[in-house]
């Protein structure tokens, strides 16, 4: 069973004898130099907490990770943070019960494992001057890669909730008095409630919390050396090696590459793992990118301007472990795979895409982001459909193949967004059918489907029509179809396709400018189909925006 009281006095004991069998014996979380600081960090030493400058010391130091819980009734303004203006005072000292309560909780478990310092975004970085800020971000990697433990408000929905709050203790159902058989003091069985006892090995706690469907705090998990996770129902802590918790948690297993997802799957150290490979499978290493990626997209963002940031510290660390360059979270190594990802589902209540007159829906006009990365999409995305996992071949056919290869020109470079491609284009017809269903007609006949990023979109619009009314006939708007993989990559020796069957994009064109927005992405019914589409087409330069 757990303490009813998360820090009580053998919690504190378990907690810092994890960290030290972790330093002193995990393969991957040894730590063999002092770690340089973060710009500022909260002295949790004396009674009212206050922020210094480190000025490049070195040291060790805990950082939070947790909900800042903004809403129309919270908004930004509202919340406890560091700015210009208060800058003095909080380096001057910080009235604790001034500060709210997962803060507060968060010193509470600084000073209990014996550390002096604490990081905490809202207050260790200056949150209106637009310079720290991006200065701050761009050093995530080393803020989390560097501190001793990351402390987790599993539990906890917002700054203003805690998460060192009693626990409610669980009674039994029934209890059944014993003597020993063979002498000794009489005791009594306990019989619980399976749906109330805390399971031992069931992190699903965890990974339901709201804590984890927040974008920012995906990479609060997977960079640090060790986290350690204040649930409802017990305390975890998991580090790049192993896990431990309160209620002698057998360790998960470690799941890297293309093993399917489960309860058992652990992302802190599996990058830590791919660094050791020799040679390092570099076709392993992306789709370890592109998983991490896909569940990444799944969460959610207050500003829609945060989802690079939020996930920096992510693609500096394989950045570090492939040494190639990455464009708006693609890399170019594998950039025509890297562009043809999906939509696979929706983060929760109604798409946010407006549609166009006519109801065709536009390319996510509003997004910061161009409209080919993956960054643009509202929903979770996937590469499923482009990916080695469905593709039984030889990795050399994820590659372009042949003499008519989509070629990169340039990509972007300063304020440019753009890439330039020579691919083969071909302007068709697309029809959208009852269901959001959409499909390439050519010559009069339909040629494959189309799988629109904007297809919620379509969907809520056809479920908010009045069902007295005639269905809508379908429609129809030209579109044009970039060729990126050839038809080795789509279809197998019999020319059949393969779940692994998406060909390239499908674009729309900006007649203002004449540049190509990505709409989504498309197949092709049949090889032979595909041979008359695009073989021997002579291939045509465009920009993608």
């Amino acid at each position: 069973m757990t303490d009813l009281d998360p820090l009580s006095r053998d919690n504190q004991t378990s907690i810092r004898g994890w960290i030290n069998e972790c330093k002193a014996s995990h393969e991957y979380c040894k730590t063999n130099a002092p770690q340089t600081l973060p710009t500022r960090l909260i002295d949790t030493q004396p009674v009212n907490p206050r922020l210094v400058s480190t000025k490049g010391k070195t040291g060790t130091y805990a950082t939070l990770s947790y909900c800042w819980g903004l809403s129309p009734d919270n908004p930004f303004e509202s919340m406890y943070t560091t700015t210009e203006a208060t800058m003095q005072s909080r380096m001057a000292g910080m009235d604790f019960t001034d500060m709210p309560k997962a803060l507060q909780d968060a010193v509470l478990v600084t000073r209990a494992m014996g550390l002096q310092y604490l990081w905490i975004d809202a207050l260790c970085i200056i949150q209106d001057s637009a310079s720290d800020v991006a200065h701050e971000i761009q050093a995530m990697d080393s803020v989390y890669g560097n501190c001793e433990i990351v402390i987790c408000a599993t539990s906890s929905s917002s700054s203003k909730s805690g998460f060192l709050s009693p626990r409610r203790a669980v009674q039994p159902l029934l209890t059944v008095p014993f003597i020993p058989c063979e002498g000794g003091d009489p005791g009594t069985y306990g019989f619980y409630d399976p749906s109330t006892f805390p399971a031992r090995n069931d992190w699903q706690s965890v990974e339901r919390s709201e804590w984890n469907k927040r974008a920012w705090t995906f990479q609060e998990r997977v960079v640090p050396p060790r986290v350690l996770h204040f649930g409802t129902d017990a305390i975890r802590f998991e580090c790049r090696t192993s896990d431990f918790s309160e209620l002698e948690c057998l360790p998960r297993q470690i799941v890297i590459g293309n093993s399917v997802l489960g309860n058992d799957y652990r992302y802190l150290g599996v990058l830590e793992r791919l660094s050791t490979q020799e040679p390092r499978d570099m076709l392993e290493i992306y789709e370890t990118y592109y998983k991490f990626a896909c569940e990444y997209s799944k969460r959610s963002l207050s500003f829609e301007t945060d989802r690079l940031s939020a996930f920096s510290a992510v693609v500096t660390r394989f950045k570090l472990l492939m040494g190639e360059d990455i464009v708006y979270g693609l890399w170019l190594e594998d950039i025509w795979r890297g562009l043809i990802w999906s939509v696979w589902g929706r983060r929760g209540g109604k798409a946010a895409t407006p549609l166009k007159k006519g109801g065709i829906p536009p390319k996510q006009e509003k997004s910061p982001w161009p409209s080919w990365s993956w960054y643009s999409s509202p929903n979770p995305i996937s590469w499923i459909h482009s990916s080695k996992v469905w593709k039984s071949a030889s990795p050399h056919s994820l590659l372009p193949q042949g003499s008519n290869s989509p070629v990169l020109v340039s990509s972007p470079a300063g304020p440019s967004s753009s890439l330039v491609i020579s691919a083969v284009l071909r302007e068709v017809e697309m029809e959208i059918a009852k269901g959001a269903g959409a499909y390439i007609v050519y010559a009069g006949e339909k040629w494959g489907t189309v799988d629109l990023d904007a297809k919620f979109e379509i969907a809520d619009k056809e479920e908010e029509q009045d069902p007295s009314a005639p269905p809508l006939p379908p429609q129809r708007e030209r579109i044009w179809l970039l060729q990126l993989r050839n038809k080795y990559q789509i279809f197998d020796d019999a020319g059949k396709s393969t779940m692994c069957w998406a060909a390239g994009l499908v674009l729309e064109h900006v007649r203002s400018t004449g540049d190509y927005r990505r709409m989504g992405i498309f197949s092709i019914y049949s090889q032979e189909k595909w041979e008359e589409l695009f073989g021997g087409r002579e291939q045509t330069r465009i920009t993608l925006v």
